[in-house]
């Protein structure tokens, strides 16, 4: 086995210590970097039209979720992460609660 070249010196203390953690090259999936896919789509169109799940967001869009809303702490004109919009979260929970997804069987 060739040895690999690195950015400095790695002492040979450290190499007889990594080969005994692993019992051989470990295996890994990589991204595959150079694969292409564009498509050209609103998200609106991933549903059909017809699909359970769109009464359920025309219901979450009528409430009032604005105590939720208060207690997101990333807001415009501060740093961080944009929080995900509760109504997207909370729909997700109804439709899977309403088509059983999650529950476990009680035996």
């Amino acid at each position: 086995m060739s040895e690999q070249k690195t950015l400095f010196p790695i002492p040979d203390s450290f190499k007889t210590d990594n080969e005994k953690k692993y019992k051989g090259i470990p295996r890994t999936i990589k991204p595959q970097r150079n694969q292409v896919e564009m498509m050209m789509f609103s998200l609106d169109q991933l549903i059909p039209a017809g699909h359970k799940v769109r009464p359920v967001w025309k219901y979450v869009e009528k409430l009032d979720l604005s105590k939720l809303l208060l207690k997101i702490e990333s807001t415009e004109g501060s740093l961080g992460r944009p929080a995900i919009d509760p109504r997207i979260l909370l729909t997700l929970w109804l439709y899977a609660t309403i088509e059983g997804i999650g529950q476990g069987s009680c035996n």
